[in-house]
Order: C-alpha cells, then sequence, then structure tokens
C-alpha cells in the first residue's frame, strides 16, 4: 500500500554504516543494521523516511499492570532510542517507529 503513495519504497534497507558520527548512548551502530521501511514522500515529497514497526500483545502477562497508553509509549521510545539518532545524522533523513497491537 505505501507503494501506491510514496517512492522509491525499499523493504528492509540496510543503513549506511557509522564512522566518525557521536551518537547517543543506546543508539544501534553495528554494521548490517536494518530497520524495516524506507521511502520518499512519507512526510514531504523529497524527504527520505525510515520506519520501524513493532506489534505488541496488550494482554501479555507481563503487561499485566501497565495501560495501553503507556505500553505504546514504551515501546515507541525503544525505537527511538535505538534508532532515531542514526538516522538523523547518518542517513539524513526521519525515522517514525510505528507501534500497533493486537
Amino acid at each position: 500500500l505505501i507503494e501506491q503513495v510514496c517512492k522509491d519504497t525499499v523493504l528492509e534497507p540496510s543503513l549506511i554504516p557509522v564512522t566518525t558520527e557521536q551518537l547517543q548512548r543506546g543508539t544501534d551502530v553495528s554494521d548490517g543494521a536494518r530497520l524495516d521501511v524506507s521511502t520518499r514522500g512519507f512526510w514531504t515529497p523529497l524527504d527520505r523516511a525510515f520506519t520501524d514497526i513493532r506489534v505488541l500483545h496488550p494482554q501479555a502477562q507481563s503487561n499485566a499492570n501497565t495501560s495501553l497508553f503507556q505500553m505504546y509509549r514504551r515501546h515507541e521510545a525503544e525505537k527511538k532510542n535505538k534508532y532515531n539518532d542514526r538516522v538523523i545524522q547518518v542517513e539524513k533523513a526521519t525515522f517514525t517507529p510505528l507501534v500497533f497491537s493486537t
């Protein structure tokens, strides 16, 4: 579906290797790191955007004492902590974590 509204859509694109960039603690700096989708025109016509998808299970026992809002926020924050700085500084693009529940 995203290929119908955006251009240059790539599934599981490899990220550019980190060289001398100073990235925030917790950022994935491994060679061969991948995200789920990259595309042009997701937010603005020519800019490249990366997304990474996570599906959470609110009924899991590990989520018993957590509100749905807190679950979404935690998973979003984990993805941003891992990839946002690298995508902005190295890829010169935007990063949007997509979090869904079952």
